[in-house]
């Protein structure tokens, strides 16, 4: 079951990258010409990088550094391919883990050390802001 779960999160992502997309499209004016993000192989292997390691402290210099580029390089390129920031991307693979996780019914605070989050002030903001509801909340949702 891990496996359906790990592409319903990885799908459920996408899913947002998408739509964030489509709402940037809309905003702009229709005069102007669309212009839709290029592939690049080196954002598989950015993405690949982050999600082997989404559950460590990833900062955007681990990541700058283990391609051999500038962090504004990797920011560019990452949002010029994806249509979010990696900064975005890596938070939203992490609570699309905790989600997964708490409704596993694994205890809120052994969540926020699986998915990557440095401390639990850090993971209950941002779970809270993207979710709309408490990790322990959403945990009691899931297991009720």
């Amino acid at each position: 079951g891990s496996d359906l779960m790990e592409k319903s999160v990885f799908t459920e992502l996408f899913l947002m990258i998408n739509s964030i997309f489509i709402e940037q499209e809309n905003s702009k004016p229709l005069i102007k010409e669309k212009s839709i993000p290029s592939y690049h192989s080196q954002v598989d292997e950015i993405l690949s990088f982050v999600n082997n390691n989404i559950s460590q402290q990833l900062t955007l210099s681990d990541i700058a550094e283990k391609f051999f580029i500038s962090e504004s390089y990797v920011c560019r390129l990452f949002k010029a391919n994806t249509g979010t920031t990696i900064n975005k991307y890596i938070n939203a693979r992490r609570i699309s883990i905790a989600k997964s996780l708490l409704a596993e019914g694994l205890p809120v605070t052994d969540v926020c050390a699986r998915c990557g989050f440095n401390d639990y002030s850090n993971f209950f903001k941002s779970f809270t802001k993207s979710v709309g509801i408490s990790p322990k909340k959403y945990a009691q949702m899931c297991n009720s």
